[in-house]
């Protein structure tokens, strides 16, 4: 199930830079607000739909933001322990299990999120996005990804 989420996630993502002509990041200077504007522009949400949709992104954000400080924490614990003349096996299992946990979060957070966008989106909405999603799914396949 885990795995669906970030599959899921990860198709989503590319939906949105792949749709809609190809900008950078810069454009927006948000990365999260490019790809809500492009889901947007490739399943021609309405205004409602998008406000959720920005809701969404910007919760992502949120959450994204806070585990910095974490994931900087983690790394320099790693170093650490890489830096050491025999690593700590339970230091890495501990970083690996906080870890473990965020990601768990954060696929539940998407699968929520997702359940509840994709009641909003139309009939013809939710066949545009399995078009997109299986055109992405050939494209990655052609060159051996997923």
């Amino acid at each position: 199930m885990k795995r669906i989420m970030i599959i899921g996630l990860i198709l989503l993502s590319t939906l949105a830079l792949a749709s809609c002509g190809m900008h950078r990041f810069g454009h927006h200077g948000n990365p999260s607000k490019h790809m809500a504007d492009k889901i947007a522009c490739e399943l021609d949400l309405t205004d409602a739909q998008e406000a959720e949709l920005d809701g969404i992104f910007t919760e992502w954000d949120t959450k994204r933001m806070s585990n910095q400080s974490e994931h900087i924490a983690h790394m320099d614990a790693l170093i650490a322990e890489v830096q050491k003349d025999e690593i700590n096996k339970s230091v890495v299992d501990t970083i690996h299990k906080a870890k473990s946990a965020k990601m768990d979060e954060r696929s539940e957070f998407f699968a929520t999120k997702l359940i509840a966008f994709h009641k909003t989106l139309t009939a013809e909405q939710k066949t545009k996005l399995a078009e997109v999603l299986g055109e992405w799914k050939e494209k990655h396949n052609k060159r051996g990804g997923m």
